[in-house]
Protein backbone atom coordinates (compact mmCIF):
# COMPACT_ATOMS: atom_id res chain seq x y z
CA UNK A 1 0.00 0.00 0.00
CA UNK A 2 3.20 2.05 -0.44
CA UNK A 3 1.53 4.31 -3.11
CA UNK A 4 -2.06 4.95 -1.22
CA UNK A 5 0.36 6.02 1.78
CA UNK A 6 2.43 8.48 -0.12
CA UNK A 7 -0.91 9.98 -2.08
CA UNK A 8 -2.15 10.61 1.66
CA UNK A 9 1.05 12.14 2.65
CA UNK A 10 0.98 14.11 0.06
CA UNK A 11 -2.31 15.51 -0.09
CA UNK A 12 -1.73 16.07 3.92
CA UNK A 13 1.16 18.38 2.41
CA UNK A 14 -1.34 20.18 0.08
CA UNK A 15 -3.59 20.33 2.91
CA UNK A 16 -1.49 22.53 4.81
CA UNK A 17 -0.37 25.04 1.65
CA UNK A 18 -4.53 25.03 1.55
CA UNK A 19 -4.50 26.53 5.10
CA UNK A 20 -1.58 28.94 4.49
CA UNK A 21 -3.15 30.33 1.80
CA UNK A 22 -6.88 30.67 3.56
CA UNK A 23 -5.16 32.59 6.18
CA UNK A 24 -3.10 35.26 3.89
CA UNK A 25 -6.39 35.48 2.36
CA UNK A 26 -8.53 35.93 5.56
CA UNK A 27 -5.86 37.86 7.15
CA UNK A 28 -5.46 40.63 4.13
CA UNK A 29 -9.28 40.40 3.55
CA UNK A 30 -8.38 39.07 0.32
CA UNK A 31 -11.09 38.60 -2.20
CA UNK A 32 -10.18 35.60 -3.26
CA UNK A 33 -12.68 32.72 -4.08
CA UNK A 34 -12.76 29.36 -4.69
CA UNK A 35 -11.47 28.80 -8.66
CA UNK A 36 -8.41 30.48 -7.50
CA UNK A 37 -7.74 28.22 -4.18
CA UNK A 38 -8.37 25.05 -6.68
CA UNK A 39 -5.86 26.33 -9.52
CA UNK A 40 -3.60 25.69 -6.78
CA UNK A 41 -4.49 22.41 -5.90
CA UNK A 42 -4.70 21.52 -9.55
CA UNK A 43 -0.92 22.62 -9.68
CA UNK A 44 -0.10 20.73 -6.91
CA UNK A 45 -1.94 17.65 -7.82
CA UNK A 46 -0.12 18.02 -11.27
CA UNK A 47 2.81 17.24 -10.03
CA UNK A 48 2.38 13.99 -8.29
CA UNK A 49 1.68 12.56 -11.67
CA UNK A 50 5.85 13.17 -11.77
CA UNK A 51 6.24 11.42 -8.34
CA UNK A 52 5.30 7.48 -9.72
CA UNK A 53 1.87 8.06 -7.95
CA UNK A 54 -1.56 6.24 -9.52
CA UNK A 55 -2.82 10.33 -10.33
CA UNK A 56 -3.95 11.85 -13.44
CA UNK A 57 -5.62 15.30 -13.50
CA UNK A 58 -6.69 17.51 -16.56
CA UNK A 59 -9.35 19.81 -17.32
CA UNK A 60 -12.30 20.23 -19.64
CA UNK A 61 -15.43 22.94 -20.58
CA UNK A 62 -17.14 20.70 -21.66
CA UNK A 63 -19.70 20.36 -18.42
CA UNK A 64 -20.52 23.51 -17.16
CA UNK A 65 -21.13 24.14 -14.15
CA UNK A 66 -25.00 25.69 -13.69
CA UNK A 67 -25.84 21.68 -15.48
CA UNK A 68 -23.53 19.90 -13.12
CA UNK A 69 -23.37 21.73 -10.05
CA UNK A 70 -19.64 20.93 -9.73
CA UNK A 71 -16.28 22.27 -9.90
CA UNK A 72 -14.48 18.80 -9.68
CA UNK A 73 -15.25 15.06 -11.08
CA UNK A 74 -13.14 13.05 -9.20
CA UNK A 75 -13.15 8.81 -10.20
CA UNK A 76 -10.87 6.25 -7.90
CA UNK A 77 -10.59 2.92 -8.84
CA UNK A 78 -9.86 -0.10 -6.72
CA UNK A 79 -9.22 -3.74 -7.38
CA UNK A 80 -10.98 -2.89 -10.86
CA UNK A 81 -14.03 -0.78 -9.38
CA UNK A 82 -15.10 2.44 -10.01
CA UNK A 83 -16.56 5.42 -8.20
CA UNK A 84 -17.14 9.15 -9.22
CA UNK A 85 -17.41 12.16 -7.02
CA UNK A 86 -18.74 15.05 -8.17
CA UNK A 87 -17.48 17.72 -6.02
CA UNK A 88 -18.46 21.53 -5.32
CA UNK A 89 -15.97 23.95 -3.14
CA UNK A 90 -16.60 26.40 -1.26
CA UNK A 91 -14.11 28.57 1.21
CA UNK A 92 -14.44 29.80 4.47
CA UNK A 93 -14.52 33.36 5.22
CA UNK A 94 -13.42 35.71 7.81
CA UNK A 95 -17.08 35.83 9.67
CA UNK A 96 -16.21 31.78 10.45
CA UNK A 97 -18.83 31.07 7.76
CA UNK A 98 -19.51 29.55 4.43
CA UNK A 99 -20.55 32.41 2.97
CA UNK A 100 -20.94 31.53 -0.44
CA UNK A 101 -22.50 27.57 0.05
CA UNK A 102 -26.09 29.22 0.03
CA UNK A 103 -25.94 29.55 -3.57
CA UNK A 104 -28.46 29.96 -6.44
CA UNK A 105 -27.91 29.77 -10.28
CA UNK A 106 -29.20 31.28 -13.29
CA UNK A 107 -32.49 33.16 -13.55
CA UNK A 108 -34.56 30.83 -12.04
CA UNK A 109 -32.42 30.98 -8.79
CA UNK A 110 -32.46 27.22 -8.66
CA UNK A 111 -30.22 25.97 -5.05
CA UNK A 112 -26.66 25.08 -6.12
CA UNK A 113 -27.14 21.79 -4.17
CA UNK A 114 -30.18 20.95 -5.93
CA UNK A 115 -28.19 21.01 -9.76
CA UNK A 116 -25.50 19.20 -7.61
CA UNK A 117 -27.17 16.59 -6.33
CA UNK A 118 -29.96 16.11 -9.30
CA UNK A 119 -26.56 15.61 -11.90
CA UNK A 120 -24.88 13.10 -9.61
CA UNK A 121 -27.90 10.76 -9.02
CA UNK A 122 -28.90 10.64 -13.03
CA UNK A 123 -25.12 9.76 -13.24
CA UNK A 124 -24.82 7.53 -10.32
CA UNK A 125 -22.17 9.92 -9.00
CA UNK A 126 -21.62 10.43 -5.58
CA UNK A 127 -22.34 14.46 -4.81
CA UNK A 128 -19.67 16.30 -2.11
CA UNK A 129 -19.09 19.81 -0.91
CA UNK A 130 -15.09 20.44 -0.18
CA UNK A 131 -14.33 22.93 2.17
CA UNK A 132 -11.12 24.94 2.51
CA UNK A 133 -10.53 26.56 5.14
CA UNK A 134 -8.48 28.16 7.71
CA UNK A 135 -9.62 28.76 11.65
CA UNK A 136 -8.02 30.94 14.28
CA UNK A 137 -7.78 29.02 17.08
CA UNK A 138 -6.14 30.50 20.77
CA UNK A 139 -3.09 29.06 20.63
CA UNK A 140 -2.06 28.36 16.93
CA UNK A 141 -2.74 25.28 15.08
CA UNK A 142 -0.25 22.75 15.02
CA UNK A 143 0.30 20.46 11.44
CA UNK A 144 -2.47 17.75 12.75
CA UNK A 145 -4.59 20.48 13.28
CA UNK A 146 -3.96 21.80 9.95
CA UNK A 147 -4.30 18.14 8.11
CA UNK A 148 -7.37 17.74 9.86
CA UNK A 149 -9.32 21.33 9.21
CA UNK A 150 -7.73 22.43 6.00
CA UNK A 151 -9.19 20.71 3.11
CA UNK A 152 -12.69 19.15 4.48
CA UNK A 153 -15.77 17.28 2.98
CA UNK A 154 -19.66 16.41 3.56
CA UNK A 155 -21.99 14.71 1.67
CA UNK A 156 -24.20 17.28 -0.04
CA UNK A 157 -27.22 15.40 1.44
CA UNK A 158 -25.55 15.82 4.71
CA UNK A 159 -25.86 19.30 4.01
CA UNK A 160 -29.21 19.61 2.45
CA UNK A 161 -30.68 18.31 6.08
CA UNK A 162 -28.83 21.24 7.62
CA UNK A 163 -30.35 23.26 4.92
CA UNK A 164 -33.70 21.85 5.33
CA UNK A 165 -33.75 21.96 9.14
CA UNK A 166 -32.06 24.87 10.37
CA UNK A 167 -31.66 27.42 7.20
CA UNK A 168 -30.28 29.90 9.58
CA UNK A 169 -27.33 27.66 10.84
CA UNK A 170 -27.29 26.64 7.04
CA UNK A 171 -23.48 28.53 6.16
CA UNK A 172 -21.82 28.33 9.84
CA UNK A 173 -18.62 26.54 10.13
CA UNK A 174 -19.34 25.82 13.94
CA UNK A 175 -22.82 24.32 13.08
CA UNK A 176 -22.32 22.54 10.01
CA UNK A 177 -19.19 20.30 12.16
CA UNK A 178 -21.87 19.40 14.89
CA UNK A 179 -24.41 19.02 12.70
CA UNK A 180 -22.79 16.82 9.88
CA UNK A 181 -20.23 14.30 9.12
CA UNK A 182 -17.08 16.65 8.21
CA UNK A 183 -14.05 14.76 7.50
CA UNK A 184 -10.58 15.65 6.34
CA UNK A 185 -10.51 15.36 2.45
CA UNK A 186 -7.29 12.21 2.76
CA UNK A 187 -10.02 10.55 4.45
CA UNK A 188 -11.52 9.13 1.25
CA UNK A 189 -8.28 7.41 0.01
CA UNK A 190 -8.13 5.77 3.69
CA UNK A 191 -11.25 4.48 3.54
CA UNK A 192 -11.19 3.32 0.22
CA UNK A 193 -14.57 2.90 -2.31
CA UNK A 194 -16.50 0.69 0.06
CA UNK A 195 -16.08 3.21 2.97
CA UNK A 196 -17.13 6.07 0.57
CA UNK A 197 -20.58 4.24 -0.53
CA UNK A 198 -21.36 3.15 3.20
CA UNK A 199 -20.83 6.54 4.75
CA UNK A 200 -22.73 8.12 1.82
CA UNK A 201 -25.88 5.70 2.13
CA UNK A 202 -25.81 6.30 5.95
CA UNK A 203 -27.16 9.96 4.55
CA UNK A 204 -29.06 8.77 1.55
CA UNK A 205 -30.56 5.65 2.62
CA UNK A 206 -32.65 5.38 -0.19
CA UNK A 207 -29.58 4.59 -3.00
CA UNK A 208 -28.77 1.13 -3.94
CA UNK A 209 -24.84 1.14 -3.62
CA UNK A 210 -24.01 -1.05 -6.32
CA UNK A 211 -25.51 1.28 -8.66
CA UNK A 212 -22.42 3.52 -7.35
CA UNK A 213 -19.93 1.18 -8.40
CA UNK A 214 -19.26 0.76 -12.07
CA UNK A 215 -17.16 -1.80 -13.97
CA UNK A 216 -15.69 0.83 -16.44
CA UNK A 217 -14.95 4.45 -16.61
CA UNK A 218 -16.01 7.57 -19.29
CA UNK A 219 -13.54 7.68 -21.50
CA UNK A 220 -11.98 11.09 -20.52
CA UNK A 221 -11.12 9.28 -17.83
CA UNK A 222 -9.50 6.19 -19.91
CA UNK A 223 -7.01 8.96 -20.98
CA UNK A 224 -6.27 9.85 -17.49
CA UNK A 225 -5.91 5.65 -16.75
CA UNK A 226 -3.51 5.58 -19.74
CA UNK A 227 -1.38 8.72 -19.15
CA UNK A 228 -0.27 6.98 -15.50
CA UNK A 229 -0.30 3.56 -17.38
CA UNK A 230 1.86 4.90 -20.23
CA UNK A 231 4.14 6.72 -17.39
CA UNK A 232 4.70 3.38 -15.56
CA UNK A 233 5.11 1.58 -18.29
CA UNK A 234 9.21 3.50 -18.74
CA UNK A 235 9.38 4.15 -15.07
CA UNK A 236 11.35 1.56 -13.39
CA UNK A 237 10.69 1.14 -9.41
CA UNK A 238 14.33 2.79 -8.75
CA UNK A 239 13.30 5.55 -11.35
CA UNK A 240 9.97 6.09 -9.40
CA UNK A 241 11.54 6.77 -6.08
CA UNK A 242 14.41 8.82 -7.89
CA UNK A 243 11.56 11.08 -9.11
CA UNK A 244 10.02 10.78 -5.52
CA UNK A 245 13.23 11.98 -3.90
CA UNK A 246 13.77 14.84 -6.20
CA UNK A 247 16.70 13.44 -7.99
CA UNK A 248 15.04 12.19 -11.14
CA UNK A 249 17.22 13.97 -14.27
CA UNK A 250 13.71 14.08 -16.16
CA UNK A 251 12.58 17.28 -17.35
CA UNK A 252 10.41 18.89 -15.14
CA UNK A 253 7.09 20.29 -17.01
CA UNK A 254 5.94 23.61 -16.76
CA UNK A 255 3.23 24.65 -14.38
CA UNK A 256 -0.12 24.95 -15.42
CA UNK A 257 -1.53 27.88 -16.09
CA UNK A 258 -4.53 28.85 -13.45
CA UNK A 259 -8.01 27.69 -14.47
CA UNK A 260 -9.87 29.43 -16.83
CA UNK A 261 -14.07 30.22 -16.13
CA UNK A 262 -16.13 27.37 -16.61
CA UNK A 263 -13.03 24.70 -16.35
CA UNK A 264 -14.06 21.84 -14.39
CA UNK A 265 -11.29 19.52 -13.34
CA UNK A 266 -11.00 15.96 -13.72
CA UNK A 267 -8.89 13.29 -11.93
CA UNK A 268 -8.44 9.94 -11.63
CA UNK A 269 -7.01 7.84 -8.73
CA UNK A 270 -5.75 4.23 -8.59
CA UNK A 271 -6.52 2.88 -5.03
CA UNK A 272 -4.96 -0.47 -5.88
CA UNK A 273 -2.12 -1.50 -3.90
CA UNK A 274 1.02 -0.62 -5.95
CA UNK A 275 3.17 -3.51 -6.30
CA UNK A 276 -0.64 -5.03 -8.32
CA UNK A 277 -0.46 -2.55 -10.65
CA UNK A 278 2.68 -2.97 -11.41
CA UNK A 279 2.12 -6.79 -11.70
CA UNK A 280 -0.95 -6.22 -13.76
CA UNK A 281 1.57 -4.25 -16.15
CA UNK A 282 3.62 -7.08 -16.76
CA UNK A 283 6.67 -6.18 -13.99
Amino acid sequence: METKSTLIKEIKRISCEIWDQMHEVIQLQQGANEPSITSSIFSELKKLERKGLSIAIATRTESPENITGADIEWWLEEEGKFIALSIQAKRLYSNDEYSQLDYYVGEEKKPQIDILIEYAEQNKMIPLYSFYNFIQYEGGSDVHTQHDKAWTYAYAHDLLNVKTSSPSDYQKREYLESACDIKPIYNIFNIGLTGVLENYKAVHESINISSYKHSDCPSYIKELKRKINDTMLYTTIEEAMSIFQGHSTRTTPPPPKELETNQKIFIYTNLTPYHDHLKALGF
